[in-house]
C-alpha cells in the first residue's frame, strides 16, 4: 500500500479546500491522526478514509487506487513514451508496444484505461479497426464503471475529446459538438499527477477541435467565436502551442464570410509567424502551398 502517496494527496486536497488539519479531523479522528496519515506513517481505517473522502469531495475509490500504484515511476516513463509516439504519429510502433503491455498484469486501473485508450486509437490509425468500431470502443471505455479513478490526469475528458474528434472525422458533427461542449463545461478538471497536459492546455486544445468541427460543418460565424475564445485563452495562459492553427482557421472563416482581404492576409501571416517560431515545418509548408497569395 502506498501510504506516502495517499498522505501527499490528502495534504493537497486539504489545502485546496482551505482546511487546517484540525478542521479536517473534526468529527472524524484526532488532529494527530491526520498528521500521521499525511506523513504516510499510518494507514487510515476504512471508515476514516470514507469520511475523509466525503469531506475532501473525492470518491473513496480515488484514495484506494492511489495506494495501489506502487509502480508509478515505471508508469510515468511509459506514459511519456506513449505520448511521444502519439505526438510523432508513430502509430505502428505504439500499437506493437501497447499490444504487449496490455497483456501484462497490473493493479493500476487508471493505467489500464490510459493504455487501452491509446491502443484503440493506434489500431484505428493503422487501419486495423474501422472508425465506427473505434468510436464504439472508446465510448465503452469512457462509460465503463464510470470510475472516478479515470478523472485523474483528465483521462475521462481526454477520451471524450478523442470520441468527439473521431465523430467529426466521420461527419457526425452535431454529436461531436455535443461532446466538445460537455468537456468545456467541466471546469473542475484534475490537477493530479499522471497528466502530461495541464488543464488549461487541454481546454485550449478542445476549443481548437471544436472550432475546426464548426468550420467543417459550414458554421463559420460560430467557429470564429470559438476561435476568438481560444486565442484569448492562449494569450491569457501564455501558451502559443495552437495559436498558429487558431489564426489559420480565423483566416479561413474570414474568407468564407467574405471579409476584407487585408484582415485575411493578417491572419495567415500571424499563423505563419507562429508555425515558424514553433518549428512546425509541415504547417508552414502547407500554408505556403495553399495560401501563398496572402503571404507574398
Amino acid at each position: 500500500m502506498n501510504n506516502q502517496k495517499l498522505g501527499a494527496e490528502i495534504v493537497k486536497l486539504r489545502k485546496r479546500h482551505f482546511l487546517s488539519q484540525k478542521q479536517l479531523a473534526d468529527g472524524i479522528c484526532t488532529q494527530s491522526a491526520i498528521s500521521q496519515i499525511e506523513r504516510g506513517q499510518i494507514f487510515p481505517a476504512v471508515d476514516t478514509l470514507y469520511y475523509l473522502s466525503a469531506k475532501l469531495h473525492v470518491p473513496i475509490d480515488f484514495f484506494i487506487q492511489l495506494m495501489l500504484e506502487d509502480d508509478m515511476d515505471e508508469n510515468e516513463d511509459l506514459i511519456a513514451h506513449v505520448e511521444h509516439l502519439s505526438g510523432e504519429q508513430k502509430f505502428e510502433q505504439m500499437y506493437d508496444l501497447l499490444k504487449g503491455k496490455l497483456d501484462e498484469s497490473t493493479t493500476c486501473y487508471w493505467m489500464t484505461s490510459y493504455l487501452t485508450w491509446h491502443f484503440h486509437l493506434s489500431a484505428y490509425q493503422t487501419k486495423r479497426v474501422s472508425i465506427e468500431k473505434t468510436i464504439q470502443l472508446l465510448k465503452g471505455l469512457h462509460d465503463e464503471k464510470k470510475t472516478p479513478v479515470q478523472s485523474k490526469g483528465n483521462l475521462r475528458d481526454r477520451i471524450l475529446n478523442s470520441i468527439a474528434y473521431l465523430l467529426a472525422t466521420n461527419g457526425q458533427y452535431k454529436e461531436s459538438l455535443y461532446y466538445y461542449d460537455k468537456i468545456l463545461k467541466n471546469e473542475d478538471r484534475s490537477s493530479a499527477a499522471a497528466s502530461v497536459l495541464t488543464a488549461d492546455i487541454f481546454t485550449i486544445r478542445v476549443m481548437y477541435n471544436k472550432s475546426k468541427t464548426l468550420y467543417d460543418m459550414g458554421a463559420a460565424e460560430e467557429s470564429l467565436a470559438t476561435i476568438e475564445d481560444g486565442i484569448r485563452k492562449s494569450l491569457e495562459k501564455e501558451n502559443m502551442s495552437l495559436l498558429g492553427q487558431f489564426y489559420y482557421y480565423r483566416g479561413q472563416c474570414f474568407e468564407r464570410l467574405g471579409c476584407d482581404e487585408d484582415e485575411i492576409r493578417e491572419c495567415y501571416q500571424k499563423a505563419l509567424f507562429f508555425f515558424e517560431l514553433l518549428d512546425k515545418k509541415l504547417y508552414s509548408r502547407l500554408l505556403w502551398q495553399y495560401k501563398e497569395n496572402y503571404l507574398k
